[in-house]
Formats: C-alpha cells, sequence, structure tokens
C-alpha cells in the first residue's frame, strides 16, 4: 500500500524539479555558448600571432628562418643552384591569387620577379616583432584574394637603415669551384622606404655523354664523346621603393634587372669504327 503524500510535500518536489529543470538549461546555454565562441576562433577569418619569443629555442637568423619553423605553413624556398633564372618569370611569394601572401608591416613590398621570399632572407629576425596568420581578408592590410595571409610584424626602432651580404662558394665534382654571393642596403627615410640589392649566383654546369651505334648486321658503326660545360653565372640588381602619401595610400617602385648569359662549350670526340678502318674526327664549340 503506497504512502499518502501531503500537499505540502508535493509542492516541495514539484519546486525542486522546476529549480532542477532550469540548472539543466542554464548548463546546456552555457556549453552551446563556448562551443559558439569555439568556433567563430577557428573560422575563416582567424588570426594566428606568433611572438619573437616562440623562435628563440631555434635561434634563427633570418624572417625566413622564423617562417620555417611554423607548424602547417608551406612557404617553399625558390632559387638555388638548380633553380629557375631570377628574369624569367614565374611569381613567388607575395603574388595573391588565391594562394600564400606574404606582408611586411602589412603591406606588399615585391614587385614583379622580386619576391618577398627574398626580402626576408635580408630581414634579421632581431628586427621582428611578431608574425601574424591571417586567414581570410581584412581590409586593414595591403591585399586580397589570398586565403591565407602572413603577416611579419618588425619593430619599429629597428627598421632605419641596415646592411647586410652574403658570400658562398659552390663546389663541383669534376672540382671546379664557383663563388657568389649578395648585398642589399634597406632603410627608410622620413615616408620613403628603399631597398637596393645585388646578387651574384653561379650555375655551372658540366656534363659528359658517350653513345655508340651499330651497323644493321651488329658490327660497331661509330662512337661520340660528348663533354659540354656551361659557365653561367645569374647577375641581378633590385629595388624597393614605397613613399606612404597618408595612412591608407602608397607610391611604389619596383625595378628588376637581370643578366643570365650562359655560354656553353663544347668538345666531341667521333670514332668511326667500322671493318678495316679507325677514323676519329674532333669537333669544338663555344
Amino acid at each position: 500500500m503506497m504512502p499518502s503524500l501531503k500537499l505540502s510535500q508535493i509542492l516541495g518536489l514539484l519546486l525542486k524539479l522546476s529549480v532542477c529543470r532550469r540548472a539543466l538549461s542554464a548548463l546546456l546555454l552555457a556549453l552551446f555558448t563556448i562551443q559558439v565562441q569555439a568556433q567563430d576562433n577557428v573560422g575563416d577569418d582567424s588570426t594566428i600571432i606568433y611572438p619573437a619569443s616562440y623562435f628563440v629555442e631555434w635561434r634563427p637568423i633570418t624572417a625566413q628562418d622564423m617562417l620555417d619553423r611554423i607548424p602547417g605553413l608551406n612557404v617553399s624556398r625558390g632559387g638555388g643552384p638548380s633553380g629557375g633564372n631570377a628574369s624569367r618569370g614565374g611569381r613567388g611569394l607575395g603574388s595573391g591569387g588565391g594562394g600564400t601572401e606574404i606582408l611586411i608591416n602589412g603591406k606588399r613590398t615585391a614587385g614583379k620577379n622580386n619576391t618577398s621570399q627574398g626580402q626576408l632572407d635580408r630581414i634579421s629576425s632581431d628586427q621582428v616583432d611578431r608574425i601574424e596568420i591571417i586567414r581570410g581578408t581584412s581590409g586593414e592590410l595591403d591585399v586580397r584574394g589570398s586565403t591565407q595571409i602572413v603577416n611579419v610584424v618588425l619593430f619599429e626602432e629597428l627598421s632605419n637603415t641596415s646592411l647586410s651580404f652574403e658570400a658562398n662558394m659552390d663546389y663541383y665534382q669534376d672540382t671546379e669551384s664557383k663563388p657568389g654571393g649578395s648585398l642589399a642596403y634597406s632603410g627608410q627615410a622620413g615616408d620613403l622606404n628603399f631597398l637596393f640589392s645585388a646578387s651574384a649566383e653561379p650555375r655551372y654546369d658540366h656534363r659528359e655523354l658517350e653513345e655508340s651505334s651499330i651497323l644493321p648486321d651488329g658490327s660497331p658503326n661509330d662512337t661520340i664523346e660528348e663533354d659540354r660545360i656551361r659557365r653561367q653565372t645569374t647577375y641581378t640588381l633590385s629595388t624597393n621603393l614605397d613613399y606612404q602619401l597618408s595612412e591608407k595610400s602608397s607610391v611604389r617602385f619596383n625595378a628588376l634587372y637581370a643578366d643570365d648569359d650562359n655560354p656553353t662549350s663544347i668538345d666531341r670526340v667521333s670514332t668511326v669504327r667500322r671493318v678495316g678502318a679507325t677514323i676519329h674526327f674532333v669537333e669544338r664549340d663555344d
């Protein structure tokens, strides 16, 4: 037989159930709000900031070294001994078009074929305050149409003038060695930002080829030995000028000159191997 409940006890139970429902509703609302905020933070317009202290353990030398340490950021290096010539087109960092855009202090500083990556190699790491990874576009930045933006923010007090140089020596399998190097001078004078740079990069190449042919009856016909040497050095001169007219407008001038003449010498020895005769022909092409 079920015990009887008084009216006051029934009212008390109903009141407790009402309080529990309100607490549960408040908890669910709070969890939903947190989830929405978390989704907003990783949305299409999110920004991730890497301060200079983040890179200390890797001891970077240049701003490009710092970018190489950012996880998930695929910024490939161009150039190198086997890279393409600077005067033959191709768009690098800072080209937009839906890819990764590289900015320095929120502005594009590279002109055609004068990539931001080369400038990042000339900025020392102690000039960098922070690096911002921005997904989407921002009206405050000088860029449109890129899905991801890398904004390298420099200390203003360090961005007056700087002179940097680099020297290198390439050694090849045939014991040949070729020198190379680069020199850059950048700075700021009032509202004018400037960068002048020059470089010489060796593109030496030595190849040895040999081919033989036979007659229809299987007997040897001839043998050709070829020694091909390309003595190329690419010389480049570039400049970037940026004059700030107002807070949101500026005038820029970018220029690049490259000389990549590639003198090639070919030594060819042809040996005719037929029955009863062996003849040598020596040719040289410059």
